[in-house]
This record gives structure tokens, C-alpha cells and sequence, in this order.
């Protein structure tokens, strides 16, 4: 399992977000924040706003096919369109880490974890939450919590490198 660690992207980079997604041929996002909080913009709303209604970001089309909810975790379907070929992506939204805290139970993220584990993964799996790398410590947290996660699961031994 790999992964991308990433910073919300702004505007005038989600061209390059959805593109590295289609490159890395990527089949699940999560995002590890909430859009606004207490005012305050966290991450720009790169997703489309409108069911099966298609935004273009330079050469790919992102369709919005579906969506489910848990507690403060969302789930949505997309379809990424470029050319011919379209791929399948799930984006998990989980709001339940404030910016500069900490979640206030484990709960939702354990919910978290294991729905993500039980996606087929393919490709490099992209995390992010608002802030950059320097940011607090949701991104590391997600991704050695998972990848713990898929070892016990598979039982193997975890690599580290």
C-alpha cells in the first residue's frame, strides 16, 4: 500500500490534484478535515457541488455518482473522465479532526480505518487534511494507523522505509 500525503489543494491547483489522481491511478481520497471550521476556510471544495452534474478541471471531467454518510464521515463516488478512459474513485471525508486538535474519541476514526481497509485499493492512496506536511499529526496518524491495519489483516510483517 502506498500513498500520497498532500495539503488540501487550492483553486488554482485542482487541475494538478485530479490529474495526479488519474496519473497515479489513485481509487481512494481521504480527507482528513472539514471544508470550514469556525469560519475559517480549511480546504477549498474541489469536488463537484451537483450529482451526475460534471465539473472540468483542465483535461479531466469529475462526475459525482453517489454519496453515504456515518457520523462525520462521508463517502462519494466519483467518476474521473479523461479522453476515453474513466476511473472509479472513493473519497472519504472525515470531520471529526479539528485543525490543531485532536479527534475527542477514537470512534469514528476506528469507522474510518476500517472502511477504508475494506476498499480494494488501487493505485497510490491520496491523504490529506488542510494544512500542509508541517500540519498536525492526522495525515501520519491515518496512514500508520491503515497501513497497521491492512498488515494485521493480511498478516504480514509491517515494513517500514
Amino acid at each position: 500500500m502506498e500513498f500520497i500525503a498532500c495539503s488540501a489543494p487550492m483553486p488554482l491547483a485542482f487541475e494538478h490534484f485530479w490529474s495526479m489522481a488519474f496519473e497515479q491511478e489513485s481509487n481512494t481520497i481521504v480527507m482528513l478535515t472539514k471544508f470550514e471550521e469556525k469560519g475559517v476556510v480549511k480546504a477549498h471544495n474541489y469536488l463537484p457541488d451537483q450529482f451526475e452534474k460534471p465539473k472540468k478541471f483542465g483535461g479531466i471531467t469529475v462526475t459525482k455518482i453517489a454519496t453515504g454518510s456515518h457520523e462525520s464521515i462521508t463517502k462519494i463516488l466519483l467518476h474521473l473522465k479523461k479522453g476515453d478512459q474513466v476511473r472509479q474513485i472513493f473519497h472519504y471525508q472525515y470531520e471529526g479532526w479539528p485543525d490543531m486538535g485532536v479527534p475527542e474519541t477514537t470512534g469514528e476514526f476506528v469507522d474510518l480505518m476500517n472502511f477504508v481497509s475494506n476498499e480494494e485499493i488501487q493505485g497510490k492512496m491520496i491523504v490529506h487534511c488542510s494544512a500542509g506536511l508541517l500540519s498536525p499529526p492526522s495525515k501520519t496518524t491515518f496512514i500508520c494507523s491503515i497501513t497497521s491495519l491492512n498488515s494485521l489483516k493480511q498478516k504480514t510483517l509491517l515494513t517500514i522505509y
